[in-house]
């Protein structure tokens, strides 16, 4: 009799353990993904980047946050966007983009799939260094241009180097709030750079992700982990490796301070 309730108790164990994993692995793969440095690998210039196209349609991915650059040439925004017709998705503007917004309807703030998303490649680097983050909490910021590249110094992640001057202000921002994931979508471009990176600040995540040269990933809202894929859409193995570099930046942010 007790062998026959031991062994009732571990099965129910076991069908609770399984009913977890399943419900965790539902949640991943219904949650929205960002892609950033959209049109992918430039010297090709591809109106829509295959392994792209593969990617979403291998892997059923509905909800996509598309993170800047969507074509190589804006005049072709149209073409993606009703290629892609059937899709619940938003869209920032990066460098390559124009006026996106006279495209679309600009937006600030958006519940998307019961995430809340901020939008910030609107505002210039005045804007960005004013923004008031410390007023939001379990809040996804979202830009094209890594505006916080300083914290991966002495790595340079992105396509495009932050100016000195703002470089030298992004320290004053005191406050990112509290448990805030920051997202760029310029990285993945050259070979020489990222194409994914990844640090956390206090209770603050910073991530940078891209299309290009380099490889090809896509990140989940749901753990921020990046989904690396081939040209026919496959997910891969990555080979991302973490690094204790929170000192290094210490030391970084600590000289700046002492000679600015």
């Amino acid at each position: 009799m007790k062998k026959k309730i031991q062994f009732t108790g571990i099965l129910i164990l076991i069908l609770i353990l399984i009913s977890v994993s399943v419900l965790y692995s539902q949640k991943i793969k219904n949650s929205p993904i960002f892609i950033g440095h959209v049109f992918g690998v430039s010297s090709e210039k591809q109106i829509l980047y295959k392994p792209l196209i593969n990617v979403i349609d291998k892997n059923d991915l509905n909800y996509i946050i598309f993170g800047g650059d969507i074509t190589y040439k804006e005049k072709d925004f149209f073409y993606f966007d009703s290629f892609f017709s059937n899709k619940k998705k938003l869209y920032i503007k990066g460098n390559h983009d124009g006026n996106l917004y006279e495209k679309i309807n600009y937006w600030h703030k958006k519940k998307f799939k019961n995430y809340n998303i901020i939008n910030l490649s609107n505002l210039t680097f005045e804007e960005l260094m004013k923004f008031k983050y410390n007023n939001y909490n379990n809040t996804i910021f979202i830009s094209h241009y890594n505006w916080f590249e300083s914290l991966y110094a002495p790595h340079i992640v992105s396509n495009a180097k932050l100016p000195k001057k703002y470089s030298l202000q992004f320290k004053k921002i005191k406050n990112f709030g509290n448990f805030n994931k920051f997202i760029a979508g310029d990285c993945g471009k050259y070979s020489s750079n990222p194409p994914y990176v990844k640090i956390k600040q206090k209770s603050n995540q910073f991530i940078c992700t891209g299309l290009g040269d380099s490889s090809n990933n896509y990140i989940r809202l749901f753990n921020l982990e990046p989904y690396f894929f081939n040209t026919d859409g496959k997910i891969i193995k990555h080979k991302c490796s973490e690094k204790k570099t929170y000192l290094v930046i210490k030391l970084y942010f600590a000289l700046l301070k002492l000679f600015t």
